[in-house]
Parts: structure tokens; sequence; C-alpha cells
């Protein structure tokens, strides 16, 4: 089971350039407002139709511009979670559910559907209440339930915790990869956040100005986002212009230092990124560092801090930890940046 996007629209003057491939399980779509997810969604859902391109889901074609395929949105089987749930507001719980099977056209089956969703999500004793009866839990259970009666082969997520507060979002994530998983077939979850990524998504495809820069499972994504804005993108601070020096070492002028890769280095590297938490006390890439500012956080401090050598006028560096003055960074942790990314 999978998903296959090749597609290019222009709307607006913004461009869209969507390639992936999402197999059984969840693929993100991670990137910051406006770098094209929605728009990718509406694509596949049949709601926009791209300019030029191919979608197949299952071995189904939906759309294929050179020939002329454009299935109809109801007919493609794909149920899509809108961010705000779009819940009708004067249907109560078991109506709502009930609307998501209009292919089910035995009435006894149909109601079998809503009883066994409504029981699966935990909503039973909710079924005559309305939307505005729920709290947002409630309500994401309810929109979930509605797509999953009408039996799709494709589910979409759009900014599926944005409305809900931080600790109802943070339980809610394990819940969802649950239900999804019990799903069987592909999911695609739209977020912007990169613990939502990581928390619910098996893949991520990052996305910026329109265009995919790549996708990966979840931890290799993280650990080598390929890209200037991909390592942005997935919450790298420290970015610095680099060189090739070797093999295996890049040179960074405005950190003065040259650091030992555990990948081979391309000649046309173009930065290299580090993550503030692979900052360590080791002899691996280990330099002595001025230590700037210190500021405590929930979980330990964050240290502001510069290279002894560095070019003046150069942007601070952040580790999470310990106010050492002497830093290393294991080489598989360095990350060689090829590309800025999006449409730069």
């Amino acid at each position: 089971m999978s998903l296959i996007v090749d597609i290019k629209k222009e709307h607006g003057g913004f461009a869209l350039r969507a390639a992936f491939e999402a197999k059984e399980g969840v693929a993100g779509l991670l990137g910051p407002s406006g770098s094209g997810k929605t728009m990718t969604l509406k694509c596949i859902a049949g709601i926009e139709r791209p300019d030029s391109g191919h979608i197949e889901l299952n071995g189904n074609t939906l759309f294929d511009s050179e020939k002329g395929i454009n299935i109809k949105p109801q007919l493609r089987q794909v149920g899509y979670m809108f961010q705000n749930y779009a819940l009708f507001p004067n249907m109560t719980v078991k109506q709502n559910m009930l609307c998501g099977a209009n292919r089910e056209r035995d009435r006894a089956k149909k109601k079998a559907l809503c009883e066994k969703y409504i029981k699966l999500l935990g909503l039973s004793g909710l079924e005559e209440r309305y939307p505005s009866e729920l709290s947002g839990g409630e309500q994401q259970r309810v929109a979930l339930g509605r797509i999953l009666v009408g039996r799709p082969k494709l589910i979409m997520l759009d900014e599926p915790f944005a409305a809900l507060d931080s600790h109802l979002r943070n339980r809610l994530l394990t819940e969802m990869k649950g239900l999804l998983k019990s799903f069987g077939g592909p999911a695609i979850a739209v977020t912007h956040s990169r613990e939502e990524a990581w928390s619910l998504c098996d893949t991520v495809a990052l996305m910026d100005g329109g265009q995919t820069l790549t996708h990966k499972e979840t931890m290799a994504v993280f650990g080598n986002p390929e890209t200037v804005k991909g390592a942005e993108i997935t919450g790298c601070r420290n970015i610095a212009p680099a060189k090739r020096a070797g093999e295996h070492s890049l040179y960074v002028p405005d950190w003065g230092i040259t650091l030992s890769c555990a990948a081979p280095v391309r000649e046309d590297v173009m930065a290299v990124g580090i993550h503030d938490r692979h900052f360590e006390d080791t002899e691996s890439n280990a330099f002595p560092v001025e230590i700037l500012d210190r500021r405590p956080d929930p979980f330990g401090e964050t240290v502001r801090f510069r290279y002894a050598c560095q070019r003046p006028g150069s942007p601070d560096l952040w580790r999470s930890g310990a106010p050492l003055h002497r830093l290393g960074v294991s080489p598989e942790k360095v990350m060689a940046l090829y590309q800025w990314g999006g449409n730069k």
C-alpha cells in the first residue's frame, strides 16, 4: 500500500513542486507556514487540480496530466481531517460520524460501523452531544471517526493538534499514532512542529518554498537533513558556511576550525550544521570556547558560546548542557549541508 505524489502547481505566484512516496505508516509533511503542505493535501484529495504530474494510491491513478486522468474527490477514497475538524455544529456525535459512511447504502451496516468506531475511539456516552459540548480532544476523535467509518484507503491530517493546548497535545500524540497504526494503510500528517513530526511520523518529507527538500525515515531526516533550510526546519541553530578540507573533513571559516566527518564530504558542500545537544565533553573535534551566557530551562540550561578562534561578527553558537570551556562533537553528528533549499 503506497501513495506516490509527483506534481507541480502554480497558484497566485506560488510554485508547488511536491514529490514523495508514502508507504504504510505515517508520513509527515514538515515545514514552515506557506511552504505548500496544505496545498499538497488538497491536490491529493482532488480539491485542487495540479497543473502537471501524477498522483497514485495503491496502484490506482488519481491524477495524471499526460493521460487526462483526474478522479473526482468523492471517488478517491481519501479521508481528509481539516485543521478545525469541520464538524457539523447542528449534528450530534453520532450524526457527524454517520455522515462519513455515505458510501455504505445498507443502514444496518452503516449503524454497525458507527458503533464500532464510537467504542474504539472512546466516545461511548457522548453519542448525543453536539460539537460545542465536547473538548478539543473529543472533537478530534469524532473527526477521525467520521473519516474511518468511510473506510478510506488514505488518511490525511492537516495540523491535527494545532487547536489543542500543549498538555492535551502531548497525550493525544501517542493515542493518534496507535489509531493510525491500526488503520493499516498510508497516512499523511501536515505539521510545522518538529516535536509532532518526531513523535507521530515514521517518515518525514521536509518542505520549504513549495518544494520537497528530502523524504526519509524520521530519524534519518533529523540526523541528516541535507540542506541548510532542512537543518533550520529540524531545529539546528548552529549553521555556518563550510568548505571541503579532505575526504572526511570540513573547514569552517567563521568558526576558525576544521571538523572531521564520519560521512565522505562532497566538493559541492555549502555549510555545516551541529545541533545544540551534540556539543559534548569529548576529544573528538574538540576546541577551546568562550562562554558568553547561561540560560536555565525546564530540563537543564542552554549555553551561548564562541570558539576561541572564531571570526569577529560571525553568529554565536548554542549548546544544551553545562558551560564547559572545551567542547567537542562526534564526527557522526557533524552535518555536511549541500544546498540552501526551497526556491533559493
